[in-house]
């Protein structure tokens, strides 16, 4: 028995020292950057092959070796994020707050009713949803849209995001947005200080990755067309932010990312209940705006959780 465990432990080790390294590679390589979303569970499963080892009466040198590098692998990884979000700022509100809710409502939402409620429950702002375009998510929007009467839907048959408030936006001026393969809306509204505006985004799924670097290309050019003082970006990225390729994006949007660490994603998989371990959702905001809180709603009956955010100017 000690024998398999101390095997068992030896495999798990490679494979997550393996994992973590290729995935340093991912700032050079956009392919093996694909490898960085799954830094925890590198982390996570370097250390189980340590407790492993230790179960199997300490067997050969290779094991804690694997384990060692696979937890400074994807540790390196996560640390920058996590650093961030144990310094991130918070202030008191002052004249003028905004309220946000961000949620990928999901097409396949299996309790509407109680998502419905909730959104409600919160008296929000501005909400801005994702995958809303039918099924279920067509349902959320519809339960909740009584009490936004001002809807601004993204461009498209088939494309899921929703920005609604309770003020009327102002009217568009002539700005087209490029999706780049992903789904966009945008609107802008007359606060106390001055107009902002609200983009909501939703990229693809990394893979194949060609599709979100698209994504990712395409919306930097998009960000440049507004003031980025006063500008608000949200949505369901599909992206880590231990990835290089978010960190890439975080330069080209030259925006501060309020989001740190807040992991997002899963909720329930195939019935399953899962915790959460990958940051996918994120809000940035532009120098006129300062963080006053960021919450991680409940799950409800997607497969992401909301995201909740309190900025002031």
């Amino acid at each position: 028995m000690r024998r398999l465990i101390g095997l068992a432990a030896l495999l798990l080790g490679l494979v997550c020292a393996a994992g973590g390294l290729a995935a340093q590679s991912g700032r050079w390589f956009d392919k093996l950057d694909a490898l960085t979303h799954f830094a925890p569970i590198w982390l996570l499963g370097g250390l189980g092959a340590s407790i492993l080892w230790l179960f199997g009466g300490r067997r050969g040198r290779a094991t804690p070796v694997m384990a060692a590098l696979a937890v400074l692998a994807s540790g390196a990884l996560m640390a920058p994020e996590l650093i961030a979000a144990a310094r991130a700022e918070r202030v008191t509100p002052r004249e003028e707050t905004l309220k946000i809710l961000q949620f990928n409502a999901y097409r396949a939402n299996y309790d509407v009713e109680k998502t419905a409620a909730w959104i409600l429950k919160q008296d929000a702002d501005i909400v801005v949803l994702e995958e809303v375009q039918c099924c279920a998510g067509w349902d959320v929007l519809h339960a909740v849209a009584a009490q936004y009467p001002f809807q601004t839907q993204c461009p498209g048959r088939h494309c899921g995001n929703v920005i609604l408030s309770r003020q009327p936006r102002i009217k568009r001026p002539a700005v087209k947005l490029d999706p780049g393969g992903g789904t966009v809306g945008w609107a802008r509204f007359q606060g106390a200080k001055g107009p902002y505006a609200i983009v909501s985004i939703h990229y693809t799924w990394p893979s194949p990755l060609s599709d979100q670097w698209l994504n990712r290309r395409v919306m930097a050019r998009n960000i440049k067309r507004f003031d980025g003082d006063s500008l608000i970006v949200v949505g369901d990225f599909n992206s880590t932010p231990w990835s290089f390729a978010l960190r890439r994006q975080d330069r080209d949007f030259g925006l501060e990312r309020r989001t740190r660490a807040l992991f997002t994603w899963p909720t329930k998989k195939r019935g399953l209940r899962l915790p959460p371990f990958l940051p996918l959702d994120h809000i940035y905001a532009g120098k006129d705006w300062r963080t006053v809180s960021v919450e991680r709603g409940p799950a409800l009956g997607s497969d992401h959780y909301p995201v909740v955010i309190r900025l002031t100017r």
